[in-house]
């Protein structure tokens, strides 16, 4: 499972989780190519912080793919409640 395919995974399953809260929003400025505080990621727990760069590195390389657009539709989902 590539990692926009495992982030798109936690924030449908987790999405209260308050790292989920921190990778949503800087998956919303990956997706409208806003500026985003990186410092913000450094909250995140290792494993998540190590996601988060994964899901950089393949936000780069897969531009048009269906992980991609599937995670931009998950953002526009309203918030599960569990």
């Amino acid at each position: 499972m590539n990692a926009l395919e495992q982030l798109e995974q936690s924030l449908l399953v987790y999405p209260q989780d308050a790292d989920n809260q921190i990778l949503r929003s800087f998956i919303h400025a990956l997706c409208l190519e806003k500026d985003y505080k990186l410092a913000e990621l450094f909250e995140l727990s290792y494993n998540n912080f190590a996601l988060a760069l994964k899901v950089m590195e393949n936000w780069r390389t897969d531009r048009y793919t269906k992980s991609r657009e599937r995670i931009k539709e998950t953002l526009n989902e309203p918030a599960k409640q569990y």
